[in-house]
C-alpha cells in the first residue's frame, strides 16, 4: 500500500512538474535520499528513526495550510450536497 501511494505522489509530482506549475529538481532530491538513508559519508538511519524524523515533518508540512484546506473542502461538500438549502 505504501508503495502504491508512493508510486500515485511521484506520478502526481511529474504531472504537476509537466505541467509548468511546479519545479522539482531530483537531483538535490536524490542527494538528500542518498544521505539520509546512509548513502554519504556520514552515515545513514535505521527505520525507526527514519520513521520518527518523517512523521515530526510529515506532521509541519501537514499543518501548514491545513484551516483553509479544511474551510474549502467543506464548503465544495456543503455546496454539492443534494438537497441542501442554507439560504
Amino acid at each position: 500500500m505504501v508503495i502504491l501511494a508512493t508510486a500515485i505522489l511521484i506520478t502526481a509530482v511529474q504531472g504537476l512538474a509537466y505541467l509548468g506549475w511546479v519545479t522539482v529538481h531530483w537531483e538535490r532530491v536524490t542527494a538528500d535520499l542518498q544521505k539520509l538513508m546512509g548513502g554519504g559519508s556520514e552515515g545513514g538511519m535505521d527505520a525507526s528513526q527514519l520513521l520518527a524524523q518523517l512523521t515530526d515533518h510529515l506532521t509541519v508540512v501537514a499543518s501548514q495550510g491545513l484551516p483553509s484546506v479544511a474551510g474549502f473542502t467543506t464548503g465544495l461538500t456543503l455546496a454539492f450536497m443534494p438537497g441542501l438549502q442554507i439560504i
